[in-house]
């Protein structure tokens, strides 16, 4: 995995990486995380031929006043041609999502999933605003909800939401954490993501184990 937060940034790197790393034979299966603005067709078909075997896409959001809010420089279209291609050539896609973002109402956030839904990819992470210190986010956040004054750094890791940092006065926190379940549920139900990794597992091209824990992860984030 290459942790390179845009992997694709500099799309004759990329490719020439690829080439050298075909010839240097070692063929081993490699992911990366990228943007839906930085790659097409033939980059991807680059990646391929060069063992990359998974994508990861900060998708962010369905809502495009969401996505300019946060100033991502994407589309909500350009989005999802970008998962659909990269579908469409065999590649795993997975998905990131930030649910609860300044000014959206609950009515967004459902959009967002259902976005999600339709996308039907491989894989997919939500989370809930994380607003480090000195960015736009935080202003955004302080100027739209609350920010809390006791949160520690160690709350701003992103791994736990059950008392998350912002809070959107639109949805409030205990309804932003259940909309956080809601869209786990809701994307791992979609029989299509069902039958995208059913495949992956009938072909061999992932390892059970990485399911069976997966869908432990699913068991746990289902209503009690």
């Amino acid at each position: 995995m290459f942790h390179d937060s845009t992997f694709t940034v500099d799309r004759r790197w990329v490719v020439s990486f690829c080439r050298a790393y075909r010839a240097s034979g070692l063929a081993l299966p490699w992911s990366c995380n990228s943007r839906t603005d930085t790659i097409d067709e033939d980059l991807v078909d680059e990646m391929k031929k060069a063992h990359c075997w998974l994508v990861s896409f900060g998708i962010e959001s369905g809502n495009q006043k969401s996505l300019d809010a946060i100033q991502k420089g994407t589309t909500v279209e350009q989005n999802e041609e970008a998962v659909q291609m990269c579908l469409a050539k065999n590649l795993c896609v997975n998905t990131n999502y930030i649910l609860c973002l300044p000014g959206e109402t609950e009515s967004d956030v459902l959009n967002t999933i259902k976005f999600s839904r339709k996308l039907g990819n491989h894989m997919a992470s939500f989370n809930l605003p994380v607003p480090f210190p000195r960015t736009v986010l935080r202003e955004q956040c302080k100027a739209t909800g609350i920010i809390r004054s006791d949160a520690k750094w160690s709350d701003y890791s992103g791994w736990d939401f059950l008392n998350p940092v912002y809070i959107n006065p639109l949805i409030g926190k205990d309804t932003m954490k259940k909309l956080r379940k809601k869209a786990y549920t809701d994307f791992y139900l979609n029989s299509e993501v069902w039958y995208r990794n059913l495949k992956e597992l009938v072909l061999l091209r992932q390892s059970p184990y990485k399911y069976w824990q997966g869908f432990k992860g699913f068991l746990s984030s289902l209503p009690n």
